[in-house]
């Protein structure tokens, strides 16, 4: 078994990388992939705001989220049920999680038509979901992408974690492909990020979390398709980016996807969610 797993891993050793002579990504990296960024519960107000007049209400619909499972981006579930949560409701939240390592989406079929058929139905059957789906960043004080000083710790702390232990596999030149039984969300994730790179190519942290970004829409997307063939009476809307977290811990969103299906005619709203000029 030892002999076949080393064969595994050799067969798919990444070569051939070229040493970037300055690996630190700074917040001009940043600005370049995330021009436009928005505060998170700002941008969470924003989604509710702009398919409000598409038949989607705190009664009638159904957050179903996908972040990292890290802290700072679970976040952004604090927002979503204050927006969609109504007062009288006596549970703690009103979504649906969905989150992994990365902000990939592992849920698989099963797990997403458990999530859909959580969703309420109105007098006429119809059921409507709302999809928030974001991996995420960390931006230190000095201005570096991937890292940052989490409360109560002395040393800099990785964002994303995941994202980042990927990479240093990548600048190893050595990525080890074998199946891990106590790392399945870590496997999924390089799984599905290096299917969609370049062989040989050494991605920055910002260039791998918008490969990240990319992964998820796409995986999101594909298992809307496949669970809802079977549903008749739906609607729905996506809402995707990349969260930030600056120094201050503070989180904005870089708008990614946003759009919603009404009696199966698109609806983009790309522009409505990112208006940056929200009074409380």
């Amino acid at each position: 078994m030892l002999c076949l797993a080393t064969q595994v891993r050799s067969q798919h050793m990444v070569r051939g990388f070229r040493t970037s002579s300055c690996q630190r990504m700074d917040s001009k990296a940043l600005n370049a992939m995330c021009p436009i960024r928005i505060p998170q519960a700002q941008f969470v107000r924003n989604t509710a705001d702009a398919v409000l007049p598409l038949g989607f209400d705190q009664d009638n619909s159904l957050p179903i989220i996908a972040t990292c499972r890290d802290e700072l981006a679970m976040s952004i579930v604090k927002s979503i049920d204050e927006a969609w949560g109504q007062p009288s409701d006596n549970h703690s939240g009103v979504s649906f999680c969905m989150s992994s390592l990365g902000g990939m989406i592992n849920l698989g079929r099963m797990g997403m038509k458990s999530a859909i058929s959580h969703a309420p139905k109105d007098q006429g059957g119809k059921q409507r979901f709302i999809f928030y789906a974001f991996p995420h960043i960390g931006v230190h004080s000095s201005g570096e992408l991937g890292h940052l000083r989490r409360v109560g710790l002395d040393e800099d702390s990785s964002v994303c974690g995941a994202l980042l232990g990927l990479r240093k596999e990548i600048t190893s030149g050595w990525v080890n492909y074998e199946f891990d039984p106590l790392d399945i969300e870590y496997c999924q994730l390089k799984h599905r990020l290096l299917s969609k790179m370049e062989y040989g190519s050494q991605p920055t942290i910002s260039e791998l979390t918008m490969v990240a970004y990319n992964v998820i829409i796409s995986d999101l997307e594909t298992l809307i398709r496949e669970v809802t063939k079977d549903v008749s009476n739906f609607d729905y809307a996506v809402f995707s980016g990349i969260q930030v977290h600056n120094a201050n811990l503070e989180t904005e969103i870089w708008p990614g996807k946003c759009y919603a299906v009404k009696d199966q005619l698109h609806y983009d709203l790309s522009v409505k969610v990112s208006v940056s000029d929200f009074k409380e």
